[in-house]
C-alpha cells in the first residue's frame, strides 16, 4: 500500500466513457496535486493546462461541497447546469471527484477546492464571459476524454447561452452572426438584451430554439454569413 504522505507518480483513473487511464500526477504541496490537461487535437485554449484539488476532510459525517480556488471561474447567471453563486465544475466532474474521495473517506463530510492557475488569463479566450461565468474557466467534460477536432464543445456552449437567454428573458431572442451584428443592435436598440452569437451555427441554434420553447428570433447580420450559417448546418 502505497504511503498517504507520498504523492503518486501516476493515478488509474476510470473515466465515463467506460475506458481506465494511466494520468501523470504534479505534486504541489503537502496534499495538493495536480494533472495537466491533454487536448490532443482539439483546438482547446486549456490544453496542457494544470488542474489541481485539494481536498479538507470534516469531523463530521456529512456532504462533499465544491469550492473554486484560483483560475476556476463562478456562474453568475441562470441556464447553466450549476446553480447561480455555485464554482463552475460541472455535474460529471462533481461526481468523478466525489466517488474518488468517497471511497477514501466513507461518510465523513469533505470540502474540494479546484484550482486552474493561470485560469484567469485562459477565460477571456474562452465563451465564459458570455455564459456569465466570471473569475476564472470552467471545469467541464461528460465522457472523461476530448473528441479530437470535436465541435461538440462549441454547440455545447452556444445552446448553454440561448438556453440562459431563454431564462432570463423569455420567448424572445436574437441570433447575431458576429460581434459587430451585436454592436449594431445595441446601438440601434439601446439596452437590448438576450442577444446571442450564432456565428456559422444559426441552423443548429433554429432547432434549439424551437425544442426550447423560443417563439420569436430577431436575425441580425450580414445576408450571406446567415445563408451560410443555415447550408452550413444543412450539409455537417
Amino acid at each position: 500500500m502505497a504511503d498517504p504522505g507520498i504523492c503518486p507518480e501516476y493515478v488509474a483513473l476510470e473515466i465515463p466513457a467506460g475506458k481506465t487511464l494511466e494520468l501523470a500526477v504534479q505534486p504541489i504541496c503537502p496534499y495538493v496535486c495536480g494533472v495537466r490537461k491533454d487536448g490532443g487535437d482539439d483546438p482547446d485554449e486549456t490544453n496542457g493546462c494544470l488542474v489541481t484539488a485539494k481536498v479538507r476532510i470534516l469531523s463530521e459525517p456529512g456532504v462533499i461541497r465544491f469550492l473554486g480556488g484560483e483560475g476556476v471561474g463562478t456562474v453568475t447567471r441562470k441556464g447553466l447546469k450549476i446553480p447561480v453563486g455555485e464554482p463552475a465544475i460541472n455535474p460529471v466532474p462533481r461526481q468523478m471527484m466525489e466517488q474518488a474521495v468517497r471511497s477514501v473517506i466513507g461518510t465523513a463530510g469533505a470540502e474540494i477546492t479546484v484550482s486552474v492557475p493561470g485560469g484567469v488569463q485562459i477565460a477571456k479566450k474562452t465563451f465564459n464571459g458570455r455564459l456569465g461565468i466570471t473569475g476564472g474557466i470552467s471545469i467541464l467534460g461528460t465522457t472523461g476524454v476530448v473528441r479530437p477536432m470535436s465541435e461538440e464543445a462549441i454547440r455545447e456552449s452556444l445552446r448553454l447561452e440561448l438556453s440562459m437567454c431563454r431564462a432570463e428573458y423569455g420567448t424572445a431572442c436574437a441570433f447575431v452572426t458576429g460581434y459587430a451584428g451585436e454592436a449594431y443592435l445595441k446601438r440601434t436598440y439601446p439596452g437590448a438584451r438576450g442577444i446571442v452569437l450564432c456565428s456559422n451555427y444559426l441552423g443548429y441554434l433554429l432547432d434549439c430554439a424551437a425544442e426550447l420553447g423560443i417563439r420569436q428570433v430577431l436575425l441580425a447580420g450580414r445576408p450571406g454569413k446567415l445563408i451560410a450559417g443555415c447550408q452550413y448546418y444543412v450539409s455537417a
